[in-house]
């Protein structure tokens, strides 16, 4: 089973990037700028620290889209056997 999800992983980036980008530019709900205006509006905190911040939640929000979605796969796999 390690080499068939070997041979998708391919596939499974670009489809975590594609939802992944998704959710960060869904005008619905979107966290990310909530989140980011909340920084700029409400918190003394430099510029710097900002886009840090910024860059951890866009990081934080791949790795759980692609943590997530891996695993989907995996027990779509363990299904199929």
């Amino acid at each position: 089973m390690e080499n068939i999800f070997l041979w998708l992983e391919p596939s499974i980036d670009k489809r975590v990037s594609e939802i992944s980008d998704d959710i960060l530019v869904s005008e619905k709900e979107n966290g990310y700028i909530a989140f980011m205006d909340l920084l700029r509006t409400k918190v003394n905190i430099p510029p710097e620290i900002i886009m840090e911040l910024g860059d951890i939640f866009i990081s934080h929000t791949q790795e759980t889209v692609e943590e997530s979605y891996k695993k989907g796969v995996m027990e779509m796999l363990i299904l199929k056997s």
